[in-house]
């Protein structure tokens, strides 16, 4: 890319989506045969029945609805009282904003 020879760029660029194409084919491949192991196959018929409940009873998809925000509500307020940690990438960014405004 920045070695000055025409179309290294593209070699760099076209062997990045062989190898992309690759590891999707190989991901593909492995899904499927996870998908055939018994036990995948029974958890996905278990979540296919309970979503046909949840479907068939509103009162369970409201039930449902309702643990899914408190426990989105108790995760969001436990990320507010945690203090970040030192290398945190919004916190070193912030730094460096404040740097860049005190230099002004």
């Amino acid at each position: 890319v920045g070695s000055g020879r025409p179309g290294v760029g593209l070699l760099l660029a076209a062997g990045c989506r062989r190898a992309t194409r690759g590891a999707l084919r190989k991901c593909i491949r492995l899904s499927v045969l996870c998908r055939k192991q018994r036990l995948v196959w029974s958890l996905e018929q278990q979540l296919r029945w309970l979503t046909r409940r949840l479907l068939e009873r509103p009162m369970l998809m409201w039930l449902f609805y309702a643990q899914m925000m408190f426990l989105w509500c108790i995760e969001i307020w436990r990320q507010a009282l945690t203090k970040p940690l030192s290398t945190d990438p919004a916190t070193s960014l912030e730094k460096v904003v404040q740097a860049a405004a005190a230099s002004k």
